[in-house]
């Protein structure tokens, strides 16, 4: 039986983050629930769900403060069906990196801030993109967040978060030598870092950190809800990086890894080639740019994890290789490859990202790209067709 001083899980809907969730649930439990929350960590790692999972323990009816979010009355159904009139997304304007949350979204959210609850206990507002705001949005933001509506939750949703300075203190994350992924990490020197969050909306928000979910958990959740074979839960898994979400897209849609490994055959034929066949691949990027900024935003960070996976080859660490079919051709790279041309064409991609988000000139920036890769014509192994 449950009582007032136990928590339950059992209407969560996010798997792993017990840290975040047994924070979240006490918070609610003793009363002491913040007006505005930050989650922090990469793509798919399950910060929209864990969102939502907020909406729902702030609004759920059951009895029992221990068991909310129960996930069974009308308020916890009617949010996770995406009906609920209290509960809205804010997203940047457009499919793109192009335009960033705009003081305009801020305004009209500060509008509809003001009204009271119409089906439920609070109104929550989920702000996508949350380092990607106009400094005047931001500033829009702050007003709301140093006085706050009554009623209303704010949870803002951001890349990961490592502060660096005395002003970023809030939600600081002492890294661990002996977890793989911060292994990683310090091994490519490319901790990411605060975006454009400005630190005084860091110190109004309780910060929660949203690492990547170990291999077993994803595993587990893997073989749960797919019939999978288990080289293929062990293959998404792997190359999940723990990122739970882009895990269960590719095992939903066979054709994720399809396109993942087309895009991963034609980057190694790049290095592969000469001067020339690079250069007529930074026209085709530049050219996709046009179209849409997230497939080349994609584009960079398959480039990042391929030589990332080069990089702990090199280090001796092939147990920490995310795409372990390629694993002859990432040898081959690395064998060809000294640490530091390895890390000099880590941080390349890294800078052009940066600059790509900078709206510096794209077939320039992709072009600059392709000239600090380490040279590694006709040392890579050819692609071979999948049987």
């Amino acid at each position: 039986m449950t009582t007032s001083s136990t928590i339950t899980t059992a209407g969560w809907r996010t798997v792993g983050h017990e840290k975040a969730v047994d924070t979240l649930a006490r918070s609610a439990r003793d009363g002491r629930f913040a007006h505005a929350w930050l989650l922090a960590g990469p793509a798919h790692v399950g910060k929209m769900t864990l969102a939502m999972d907020i909406a729902r323990l702030a609004n759920c009816t059951a009895d029992d403060a221990g068991s909310k979010p129960c996930g069974e009355c009308r308020q916890c159904r009617r949010i996770t069906d995406a009906l609920h009139a209290d509960v809205r997304v804010i997203s940047q304007d457009g499919t793109t990196r192009r335009t960033a949350i705009s003081v305009d979204q801020i305004r009209e959210l500060q509008g509809d801030a003001i009204l009271k609850p119409y089906e439920g206990r609070r109104r929550v507002f989920i702000i996508e993109d949350a380092d990607n705001f106009t400094q005047e949005a931001a500033n829009a933001l702050l007003k709301m967040l140093e006085e706050p509506p009554d009623d209303v939750i704010f949870v803002l949703l951001a890349s990961e978060v490592r502060e660096n300075t005395a002003d970023e203190s809030a939600g600081a994350v002492a890294y661990n030598a002996e977890r793989e992924q911060d292994r990683i990490a310090v091994m490519l020197d490319a901790v990411p870092q605060v975006g454009g969050i400005l630190p005084t909306i860091l110190s109004r928000c309780q910060v929660l950190q949203l690492r990547p979910l170990p291999m077993s958990i994803v595993q587990s959740e893997l073989d749960r809800r797919f019939d999978l074979t288990p080289d293929g839960t062990t293959d998404i898994a792997r190359i999940s990086a723990g990122r739970l979400g882009w895990a269960l897209q590719a095992a939903a849609d066979p054709q994720v890894l399809a396109n993942r490994n087309e895009r991963l055959d034609e980057i190694e034929a790049v290095l592969n080639s000469d001067l020339a066949n690079k250069f007529k691949y930074a026209e085709r990027m530049a050219l996709s740019f046009g179209r849409s900024r997230d497939a080349v935003y994609d584009e960079m960070q398959l480039w990042l994890g391929w030589w990332r996976d080069v990089l702990v080859v090199n280090e001796n660490n092939e147990d920490l290789v995310l795409n372990l079919s390629r694993l002859a051709t990432l040898q081959a790279a690395a064998s060809a490859c000294a640490s530091r041309q390895i890390v000099t064409a880590i941080r390349a991609v890294q800078e052009t990202t940066a600059m790509l988000e900078s709206n510096v000139n794209a077939r320039l920036c992709i072009e600059g790209l392709m000239l600090r890769m380490p040279e590694l014509e006709g040392q890579l192994p050819v692609a071979q067709a999948d049987e």
